[in-house]
């Protein structure tokens, strides 16, 4: 939620009043210098998700009140609607191919997960065993879907969701803290994700769908993990906001992954 407001038990209410501030996405190169930006400052954007080629990403748009998908051309800067329901659209992840996107929608009441074709008819599919599933990542080959869901304890947890055969989810990270924001490695080996249990979140690395110990990452507080498209980095906003990379040596058998200095 973006509001700004909160509710004491006495009864007064305090707010932020005015507008809220545009969102403008941007490249960024390795040094952090702001190269040129990406379409023009909008309205609150949400969950922005790059394709593999670069040239488009979708993210969400509060148009009116309401969360739905659209296709930012990056080159052009061309704003296209993908999704047009009263419910909340948001959190999508490419198919591979990138023929498809898998999103979070309120569409059916509690927040569930539905596909999107790209082509013809752009039909939307609900799927089954995600009730609560808010989206994070779809694996390089295909197969699975990584969300995180609300645990009994209040927490996150993180499970997979099989695209095709038994769609029972497999359960990734499960304790009573919380983990969150997963991503598969590029050949969907690994997850890495952010846990609190430290006391703080930090980032994690663990062997998919395992058995295996997990590695801790990063050294000093860190969130909103990502993979390098080659797998020998991951990338995170550490606690500081500033944006960190980790050099990761990737075995070529064997569950032990070897983080390098942030």
């Amino acid at each position: 939620s973006l509001a700004a407001l909160s509710a004491s038990a006495a009864g007064p209410i305090i707010y932020r009043a005015g507008a809220i501030a545009q969102s403008q996405l941007a490249w960024i190169d390795r040094s952090g210098k702001s190269l040129e930006p990406v379409g023009d400052a909008d309205s609150p954007l949400a969950s922005p998700a790059l394709s593999t080629d670069g040239r488009q990403v979708v993210i969400g748009r509060n148009i009116d009140s309401n969360w739905d998908l659209w296709l930012l051309d990056t080159a052009r800067g061309v704003r296209t609607r993908l999704t047009s329901d009263p419910a909340i659209d948001l959190y999508a992840v490419w198919s591979p191919d990138g023929g498809r996107l898998a999103f979070s929608s309120t569409r059916e009441g509690p927040v569930s997960l539905y596909t999107k074709s790209l082509t013809g008819t752009g039909q939307e599919d609900a799927l089954p065993n995600t009730v609560g599933a808010v989206l994070t990542d779809w694996s390089s080959d295909g197969r699975f879907l990584l969300y995180r869901k609300t645990g009994p304890a209040a927490n996150f947890d993180l499970w997979a969701l099989a695209m095709t055969g038994d769609r029972t989810p497999l359960p990734v990270a499960q304790s009573r803290f919380n983990e969150r924001d997963g991503q598969f490695s590029p050949d969907g080996r690994w997850i890495a994700y952010g846990s609190d249990e430290s006391g703080r979140s930090e980032i994690y690395v663990q062997p998919f769908p395992g058995p295996g110990d997990k590695t801790q990452a990063s050294t000093a507080g860190g969130a909103q993990v990502r993979w390098r498209a080659d797998g020998k980095e991951l990338f995170y906003v550490a606690l500081d906001a500033r944006l960190m990379a980790i050099p990761m040596q990737m075995p070529s058998t064997g569950s032990t992954i070897v983080a390098g200095r942030p």
